[in-house]
């Protein structure tokens, strides 16, 4: 293979382990906590800083960011607002990981397909 050939690749296949990396890396557990009835865990998005709150338990899953539930008074009261943005900036974040990802594959597709092409056309040896 020339080098022309293998450097129409190389580009998009790093990209596309750094953006696997990136995916891989997006989370970190902050605590957890189980009960009889639940299970709770902290978990930090990387990407944008936000700290979750995912509970698991007989209701259900409940999976919201810790900043919505306020604390200041005796009883928790949560803030809806602050759920759908964050809600929002989340999903931005991964349709924007999501459509990288589909240009880099492509792009990495079409640049093995177009470095096959430029492979020296050998003939077979004589019968």
């Amino acid at each position: 293979m020339s080098d022309d050939g293998l450097r129409k690749w190389v580009v998009p296949a790093l990209m596309l382990a750094i953006l696997l990396w990136a995916h891989q890396t997006r989370w970190q557990v902050k605590a957890s906590k189980s009960t009889d009835y639940e299970v709770m865990k902290w978990v930090q998005d990387r990407w944008l800083g936000e700290v979750w709150l995912q509970s698991y338990g007989y209701q259900g899953v409940v999976d919201m960011p810790v900043t919505a539930i306020g604390s200041d008074t005796s009883v928790p009261r949560i803030n809806k607002d602050v759920i759908a943005s964050a809600t929002m900036a989340r999903k931005i974040a991964s349709w924007a990981w999501d459509a990288l990802f589909a240009a880099d594959a492509l792009w990495l597709l079409l640049a093995a397909k177009a470095s096959r092409r430029t492979l020296p056309n050998k003939e077979a040896p004589p019968v």
